[in-house]
């Protein structure tokens, strides 16, 4: 559970800052012949605290466009979040060495007393966070925080197989459709929209009992299989084996963030795991021997997927062309714009999913300017293969049939 931390007594305000106090003035009493100020304590905090003005700035930015989902999708990794930390800290660190070296005459305490206050308020952001200090529950409605434990990991393979296994072989008289959500990015939209998406496959589509769902988030950790490449793959074969393969059609939808170089981002701390590519999904489908597939990737810069998945028996769909950010997906969001127009909504007017595309656009883009998207409409794309085609309207005429 995310905790918040009350105040356990009157101090709490300004009690982090009491151990690197007690060291600046510890530092300048003992070493007090070498000072180069009448106040050289008073000095070293007033100049320290200006110096931090400018990387909080830059921090509070970040998280306030973070937050309102208005970076872009490369600066929304962990890697990216812990270089501006480690700019910041850089910037601190240099900022107190010079401040130092100008209150201060002994060369030695120039790098020591830097080192030792940043490693202290570094240190103290871990101790207090997990320590006693009065924590409490901020909202039982809170995400929950992944454990990784043994038995997780035991459960989450029971999980994966009780999946497979869970898919309905029954023949039928003409082409089936089997269903694979994937969604990577523990953040609750995807969650709900890995939901939503299955729902659809299953019922609108006829795909009850022939959907396996991928899902890393740590409310679901005990309920769905982890969304890992791994994982996927495994799904994929095990869909393989199943189908009929010169008739039946796999359905995939993917929604989580994406980058310039058109992976789709993968994020589930502690747990590593991998970014995915179209080259991989398409050399698993391969391998597999899946003929007819419909593929829906929701994810910013997705148009970069259409060309290496694009085939005869191929429908692929995006929520964006390969230059632009798709819409949606912060953390105050329901569903992504793409899923909510394409698959809520169209769907329940139309079995065909290259008709619920070309009705949604519109909608997209019309979402988009109202909510002030600044960096261009996202133009989502599609490319449909005449063998895909002609295999989903047999499909169709046969579930009208029935």
């Amino acid at each position: 559970w995310a905790v918040s931390y009350a105040p356990a007594e009157p101090a709490w305000g300004w009690i982090h800052l009491l151990f690197p106090l007690a060291l600046v003035w510890w530092a300048f009493a003992f070493t007090r012949r070498h000072a180069a100020h009448t106040q050289p304590v008073a000095a070293w905090v007033l100049l320290s605290q200006l110096t931090l003005v400018l990387p909080s700035l830059a921090m509070g930015a970040w998280g306030s466009l973070l937050q309102q989902d208005q970076l872009p999708a490369a600066l929304r990794t962990s890697t990216a979040a812990w270089t501006a930390y480690g700019l910041c800290l850089f910037w601190t660190l240099l900022s107190l060495w010079r401040i130092t070296q100008s209150l201060h005459r002994w060369r030695p305490m120039h790098a020591l007393l830097p080192l030792g206050v940043t490693g202290l308020l570094f240190l103290q952001s871990i101790w207090l966070n997990t320590s006693a200090w009065a924590a409490v529950a901020t909202d039982p409605s809170e995400r929950p925080v992944l454990e990784l434990r043994q038995e997780v990991f035991f459960r989450q393979e029971a999980l994966l197989q009780e999946a497979i296994d869970a898919v309905v072989d029954r023949p039928a008289d003409g082409a089936r459709v089997f269903g694979l959500v994937y969604a990577p990015y523990a953040q609750d939209v995807f969650l709900r929209e890995s939901a939503m998406v299955t729902e659809q496959i299953e019922k609108r589509l006829g795909g009850e009992g022939r959907v396996i769902r991928l899902m890393n988030h740590a409310g679901s950790t005990d309920s769905l299989p982890w969304a890992t490449p791994h994982n996927l793959r495994r799904s994929i074969e095990a869909l393989g084996t199943r189908m009929d393969r010169e008739r039946d059609i796999l359905v995939i939808y993917l929604t989580s963030h994406g980058g310039r170089d058109h992976r789709l981002a993968s994020s589930h701390w502690p747990l590593t795991v991998d970014d995915l590519g179209a080259a991989e999904l398409r050399r698993w489908l391969d391998e597999a021997g899946i003929r007819f597939r419909a593929v829906a990737v929701s994810a910013c810069y997705s148009g970069g997927w259409i060309d290496p998945l694009k085939n005869e028996n191929t429908l692929v769909m995006t929520a964006a062309d390969k230059d632009h950010t798709s819409y949606g997906c912060g953390s105050d969001s329901d569903l992504t714009f793409f899923g909510k127009a394409v698959f809520q909504e169209q769907l329940a007017h139309t079995d065909s999913l290259e008709a619920a595309f070309t009705a949604a656009v519109p909608l997209i883009r019309s979402r988009e300017e109202q909510a002030g998207k600044d960096d261009g409409f996202s133009n989502p794309q599609i490319s449909v293969g005449e063998g895909f085609r002609s295999q989903w309207q047999r499909r169709e005429r046969s579930r009208g049939a029935t």
